[in-house]
């Protein structure tokens, strides 16, 4: 919704609003125009659907009628904005296709492009055919205005539908120019966007020095922005692809890697089951039974507690072909793995944490101390991980106050300035008023003397004539 947001902000700005300079109504339509386009902001964000959509119609009627038509594709884009709030998927795809043509007669072929890649976006999944004709359309217009980062951004959407649909080669192609192009215009997430996904394409072809290549680039960017949190599945593809050409040592030290970046991070732990299971098997491999098992009873407790019977399954009869499964049941053990299922899916953080606190205690009161004190570093990575994401709110919240209070002085220096303008203006003209006054009084008094003393003069003339 943001994205959307950022887009009408964008169009909208007063002083881009000269592009119908010649139409007669736009001195008297602009401002109702922009007090329309508030207005639906402060409806809509607000959830005032019905009301929203009502300013979004009278800001296409009238937009239509003063002929300033970036407004009506604004219209349009709003109305687009409701039916996807209210889930109408076939009214959002609707408004937003009936904004294109207006963005390009308003003059506004940004956003334009910016529909059509949303459109894409949308029918991926869907119409993956009528989403690689929004991707090119929107490409084309950016090529056009020369806008190297929103080109960068339509050849990876382009490229994703040519992976998705089995076509590598071309996937290949638009995923090698967009890296190109965020590699030149320092677009870091396009580009190691672009490269991991060129590493994915190069190890299905078996070209596995090459996927490694592209691979450790898009790690080495996503370090170099300290997102740790996107780190870990670029190790694993790494790891799979040593694993894929069978060199397993390479293979168990990134998918290693992979595991303490999770544990670090607490972001994805949808990808333990297969890590686990794979380095299992690389053990079993090797004759590792102890190690095997290890991996293998985490897999078991995994898909236990997500409830995925499939890879319970698996992990069970991995487990019965290096060693007899235990049948004891362990009651603790099975309340606390429930009581960590209900915490993740109501996404509460502190039954995580009471969770591994719970193993913790369970294993010292068994005096397995090795496996308590595994227990106690993922609560303590926990706990670091919930105290840096409030650290990170709390300064996100700061640094957008601190914006909004930059935002409110610029626009107090402006009125400043305005004013100061027509204090000078006022006083130029009070002084050209002025002197205007003291001219006319000079030359009025002036005029006042020349007669009266032409008429003495001929007074005087009329008494000697008098005289003689």
């Amino acid at each position: 919704m943001l994205l959307y947001s950022a887009v009408i902000t964008l169009l909208l700005i007063p002083g881009q609003l000269s592009a119908q300079e010649n139409h007669p109504g736009k001195k008297a339509d602009t401002p109702e125009l922009v007090r329309l386009e508030k207005a639906f902001d402060s409806l809509f964000n607000t959830n005032q659907h019905e009301a929203a959509r009502m300013i979004a119609d009278s800001m296409i009627i009238l937009a239509d009628k003063a002929g300033i038509y970036k407004y009506v594709a604004a219209g349009y884009f709003n109305l687009s904005l409701v039916e996807k709030s209210l889930d109408n998927t076939e009214g959002f795809i609707e408004n937003l296709v009936k904004s294109v043509p207006w963005f390009q007669k308003g003059g506004e072929p940004a956003g334009a492009a910016m529909a059509h890649t949303i459109l894409g976006q949308t029918m991926m999944s869907g119409n993956q055919g009528k989403a690689l004709e929004h991707f090119s359309a929107s490409l084309e217009i950016r090529q056009q205005l020369g806008d190297s980062a929103g080109m960068a951004g339509n050849l990876v959407n382009v490229g994703d539908v040519h992976y998705k649909t089995g076509n590598m080669p071309d996937a290949e192609n638009y995923f090698r120019q967009a890296a190109e192009i965020a590699g030149l215009t320092k677009n870091d997430r396009v580009r190691a966007h672009a490269l991991i996904n060129l590493g994915e394409i190069n190890l299905k072809m078996k070209r596995f020095d090459i996927s490694r290549d592209y691979l450790r680039e898009a790690l080495t960017i996503q370090r170099k922005t300290g997102n740790n949190s996107r780190a870990y599945p670029i190790l694993k593809a790494i790891g799979t692809a040593y694993l894929e050409e069978g060199k397993t040592d390479s293979a168990r030290t990134n998918f290693e890697e992979a595991l303490v970046l999770i544990s670090n991070t607490g972001a994805g732990e949808n990808e333990l089951l297969q890590i686990y299971t794979q380095l299992g098997m690389i053990a079993k491999a090797e004759g590792d039974t102890a190690g095997a098992g290890h991996y293998f009873r985490q897999t078991l407790n995994i898909s236990r507690i997500t409830g995925d019977s499939e890879n319970e399954q698996l992990a069970l009869s991995n487990l019965k072909a290096i060693a007899p499964v235990k049948t004891v049941r362990d009651h603790v053990l099975e309340n606390l793995l429930e009581s960590l299922r209900k915490a993740i899916a109501s996404g509460d953080r502190n039954g995580r944490l009471k969770f591994y606190a719970g193993l913790r205690d369970h294993y010292n009161s068994r005096g397995n101390r090795s496996a308590a004190n595994a227990y106690a570093g993922k609560l303590q990575s926990l706990k670091d991980t919930i105290q840096a994401e409030d650290r990170a709110g709390k300064l996100a919240l700061l640094q957008a106050r601190f914006e909004a209070m930059l935002s409110e002085k610029e626009r107090l220096m402006a009125a400043r300035e305005k004013l100061s303008a027509e204090h000078q203006r006022y006083k130029a003209a009070q002084r050209r008023n002025t002197v205007i006054a003291f001219s006319a009084f000079l030359i009025l008094s002036l005029a006042i003397f020349t007669i009266t003393l032409l008429q003495l003069r001929k007074r005087k003339k009329n008494d000697n004539r008098k005289s003689g």
